[in-house]
C-alpha cells in the first residue's frame, strides 16, 4: 500500500514538473516577443527567485548543514563547476532558444538530452545500447528532423543558430544529469543541495553584467525614440 503511494507520488511530482518546465518556456516566450525582454535577464531573475526559494525551504529541512558542503573544497569546486556549466548553462541557453525559435522548438531540442546521455554511456562502457535505448534515439532524432525542417530536406523551418542554440541547451541538460549522478557518488554533496548553486551563481556572476548590457539597450532604444 506505501509503495502505491510513494509510486502515485512520484508520478504527481514528475507531470507537475512537466507542467511547471513547459510553462516556463511559454512564459518566456511571452516576456520576450511582447514585453522585450532579454533571455539573459529572465534566466538571471527566473534562476536567482527559483533559488532563493529553494535556499528558504532547505534551511528549514537541512538547518545547521545548508552550506557545510563550503568547508570542503572539493566538493565546494566541485558544486561551483556544475553550477556554472550545468544548471546555469542549461537555463540560459534554453531561454535562448526559446528567444531564436519558439517555446515548443526549444523544448524539443532540449530534451535530446537522453540521446548524448545513451551516446556518453555506449562509449564510456563501451557497450552498444540496447534495442529499447536505439529506437527512442530514433524516435528523438525523427522528432527533432521534424520540427526543424518540417519534413523538408532541403530548408530549416527554424534558423541554423536556433538550432545550434537548442542542441547546446541539450548538451548541458545531458550534462547535469551525468553531473548530478557523478557528483552523489563520488562526494559528500546532497543532490537537493546540488540544484540551489543556481541562485547564487546566476547571481553574482551574471546578474551584473546581463543587467548592464539590458540597461546600455533600453537607453538606446529610448534614444532612438526621442529622435524620432
Amino acid at each position: 500500500m506505501e509503495n502505491k503511494k510513494t509510486k502515485a507520488l512520484g508520478m504527481f511530482i514528475v507531470l507537475a514538473a512537466a507542467i511547471i518546465w513547459g510553462s516556463t518556456g511559454v512564459a518566456g516566450e511571452y516576456l520576450i516577443n511582447q514585453r522585450g525582454l532579454d533571455s539573459a535577464w529572465i534566466t538571471t531573475y527566473r534562476t536567482t527567485f527559483g533559488g532563493l526559494v529553494m535556499l528558504i525551504i532547505l534551511s528549514f529541512k537541512m538547518k545547521g548543514e545548508l552550506f557545510k558542503v563550503w568547508k570542503n573544497k572539493k566538493d565546494a569546486i566541485q558544486m561551483v563547476i556544475f553550477g556554472l556549466f550545468g544548471v546555469g548553462m542549461n537555463l540560459y541557453f534554453y531561454m535562448l532558444a526559446v528567444q531564436h525559435t519558439n517555446a515548443p522548438t526549444a523544448t524539443t531540442l532540449q530534451y535530446l538530452s537522453p540521446t548524448m546521455i545513451v551516446i556518453y554511456t555506449a562509449i564510456r562502457n563501451r557497450k552498444f545500447p540496447s534495442v529499447k535505448e536505439i529506437i527512442a534515439v530514433i524516435c528523438a532524432l525523427a522528432g527533432v528532423f521534424a520540427i526543424s525542417t518540417h519534413g523538408n530536406l532541403h530548408s530549416l523551418a527554424i534558423t541554423t543558430t536556433g538550432l545550434i542554440i537548442g542542441l547546446f541547451a541539450a548538451f548541458f541538460l545531458a550534462y547535469i544529469r551525468v553531473g548530478a549522478d557523478l557528483m552523489s557518488r563520488r562526494s559528500d554533496v546532497q543532490n537537493e543541495l546540488v540544484s540551489i548553486i543556481q541562485a547564487v551563481l546566476i547571481l553574482f556572476v551574471t546578474a551584473e553584467r546581463f543587467m548592464a548590457g539590458w540597461k546600455q539597450r533600453e537607453e538606446a532604444k529610448k534614444a532612438l525614440k526621442g529622435e524620432a
